[in-house]
């Protein structure tokens, strides 16, 4: 039975579940597709839809309404019940070393939303 975590925000309840065998597959075989970090940087919000449709696939919330209206905490909240339910996918890919591929993805995307949010804070000093 795929395990579910249930996470409430505000009046939006999502339920994350498991991913099956076959989606974990696919994931694998499409992260090991990507050859630098550059197009896995490129593709990470394609995989990040990917991975909320095929674990949470809500109708009543969709993907771009958690990357319009959600803050950061909240999108943590749901990634921590997706870790929560995905456990066994995560122990596997720290055993393959995908993980450590994960983390330097991570950084990368760090960076960039530190210049994406520093270009934003010089956009409104200019127009002030």
């Amino acid at each position: 039975m795929r395990e579910v975590q249930t996470v409430e925000l505000g009046d939006v309840k999502l339920e994350v579940k498991e991913l099956t065998v076959a989606q974990i597959l696919q994931f694998y075989d499409d992260f090991s597709k990507m050859d630098d970090v550059d197009s896995i940087k490129d593709g990470t919000k394609d995989y990040l839809r990917k991975i909320y449709d095929l674990s949470i696939g809500s109708e009543q919330f969709t993907f771009d309404d958690m990357m319009e209206k959600l803050t950061p905490s909240e999108i943590k909240q749901i990634f921590e019940a997706f870790k929560g339910a995905n456990k066994v996918f995560f122990e596997v890919s720290q055993s393959l070393g995908i993980m450590s591929a994960l983390e330097g993805l991570v950084a990368e995307i760090r960076k960039d939303f530190i210049q994406i949010f520093a270009d934003s804070s010089n956009e409104v000093t200019e127009t002030s």
